[in-house]
């Protein structure tokens, strides 16, 4: 109950600066840092929880855990939306954490399964379990955590082609221009007066946070072949 407390206190802070990479090679939301470490905290703080000796299970057993974990109303979604998606008011995000601390014994079942099985099989062999099971696919925690190793590993691709600029090119620059003060006033003020620039401020806010903006217009395509991924 604690914990569900705490969280929900500080499940309002969600708007963050989005970084991107400079080609936006990976659509990576390195936002929402503040509700990303809650996540991590929780987790952390259930697997202190969670003595991982004497736990047992099948095959089968673990299955259905990792099937279960990818429902809509798991405790794992339930979690990650109450902490992390942008468009969940305050009494929706407190009506999930109230539900998913309904779900204390599963939770820390949960944990002391995946970290035995990290225990058992080292970080390397044990980690996709852990994930599967704590950060199933189609959370926003697994697809920013996934974004976020593969900026890592175009990270060193992409400050290769990147140097300095030279003294000619700080020279030919053009100088900023100056802030008007008084546009700058006008400006907010049409702002806290008109609902509509509020509503679509917001918007834009929130599609920060995105992986596809809301109101994003994409060329019309046609799938004319796929195929299975893996060798």
């Amino acid at each position: 109950l604690a914990l569900a407390q705490h969280a929900s206190s500080s499940s309002h802070q969600f708007l963050a600066p989005r970084q991107a990479t400079a080609r936006r090679l990976v659509p990576v939301r390195l936002s929402r840092t503040l509700s990303m470490v809650q996540l991590v905290v929780i987790v952390v703080t259930l697997a202190s929880l969670a003595v991982t000796s004497g736990v047992a299970y099948s095959p089968e057993g673990l299955q259905r855990r990792l099937d279960k974990a990818k429902r809509p109303t798991s405790w794992q979604k339930r979690l990650d939306k109450a902490l992390l998606d942008v468009d969940k008011n305050p009494q929706q995000r407190i009506r999930l954490l109230q539900k998913v601390a309904g779900d204390g014994k599963k939770i820390v079942s949960d944990v002391r399964v995946a970290a035995a099985e990290v225990q058992e099989k080292g970080i390397g062999k044990g980690h996709p379990i852990l994930l599967d099971l704590l950060f199933p696919d189609g959370t926003t925690a697994r697809s920013d955590l996934e974004g976020l190793v593969a900026l890592r590993k175009q990270l060193p691709e992409l400050t290769k082609g990147l140097a300095p600029p030279t003294v000619e090119q700080l020279r030919a620059a053009a100088p900023a221009a100056p802030i008007d003060p008084t546009r700058v006033a006008r400006a907010l003020a049409d702002l806290a007066g008109d609902e509509r620039k509020q509503r679509e401020l917001l918007q834009e806010a929130k599609n920060a946070l995105r992986s596809t903006p809301k109101g994003l217009e994409t060329p019309k395509y046609r799938v004319l072949r796929s195929w299975r991924a893996g060798p």
